[in-house]
């Protein structure tokens, strides 16, 4: 049967979004730590930067983190941000100051698979970006 979760995460205080929602790649690749993940309500997500991927060195990882059953905090990579955008994050040294916020989860019967995100930032980072930047990052399709 399949899953539809629609997230109402608010948006810390201090931040707003900088991407609005966007489908995170690769997501049909992870079924499993997907379905970890959704079966757990609110958990956050954070951006890894993947330098080593073999197919693109901008390669930026969406990972869930989550409680284990004991103790200490299990890591599950649920994507990747798209190629396009993780370039544009890259070249303004974004990476380590954007923070992903979980907008909603589709898990078909068939095997499809969407999970979209926002990504969030310092509203006052976001005043120091020139007009040209603010366009890039608004239309990065």
């Amino acid at each position: 049967m399949a899953e539809n979760s629609r997230f109402k995460t608010v948006i810390p205080k201090g931040q707003r979004i900088f991407v609005p929602e966007f489908e995170v790649a690769g997501a049909s690749y992870r079924l499993e730590a997907l379905s970890h993940w959704s079966n757990r309500g609110s958990i956050p997500l954070v951006l890894e930067m993947d330098p080593n991927n073999p197919h693109d060195k901008n390669a930026i990882k969406v990972i869930a983190l989550r409680k284990r059953f004991l103790f200490g905090v299990a890591e599950d990579h649920v994507g990747f941000i798209p190629r396009k955008l993780a370039k544009l994050i890259v070249d303004l040294e974004l990476a380590s100051k954007l923070k992903p916020r979980a907008k909603s989860l589709w898990i078909g019967d068939r095997g499809g698979v969407c999970l979209a995100i926002d990504l969030l930032g310092d509203k006052y980072l976001y005043t120091s970006f020139s007009d040209e930047e603010i366009s890039k990052i608004k239309n990065w399709e």
